[in-house]
């Protein structure tokens, strides 16, 4: 999780973290190189935002996700989906805030 918000590797839940260095150049010769570029349903930053931050930087942080499932057994798998439960999330109240418009 440290490294994923320090990269800023996703647009939800995630502070845009480092890649927003990279981004604003980018974002910035596609707005004056392709002004009347529309991506659909997105603007041209959450466009950037699913190409660099979740596909740039999000697929690999994938694989070094999955590693930790590595030789865990079938109690280890439950336990770990068990803690999924709802009763057991914490809640963000900064991005249900957010997701409120407020």
């Amino acid at each position: 999780m440290a490294k994923k918000h320090r990269l800023g590797a996703e647009a939800w839940g995630s502070p845009q973290g480092e890649i927003r260095e990279l981004a604003k150049p980018l974002e910035d010769l596609a707005t004056r190189e392709f002004p009347g570029f529309s991506p659909q349903p997105f603007s041209t930053r959450q466009w950037m935002d699913v190409l660099l931050r979740h596909v740039l930087l999000g697929q690999p942080l994938v694989q070094e996700a999955a590693e930790l499932f590595r030789g865990l057994g079938d109690d280890d798998l439950l336990a770990l989906a068990d803690s999924f439960a709802l009763e057991r999330c914490e809640w963000r109240d900064w991005l249900l805030d957010g997701l409120a418009g407020g």
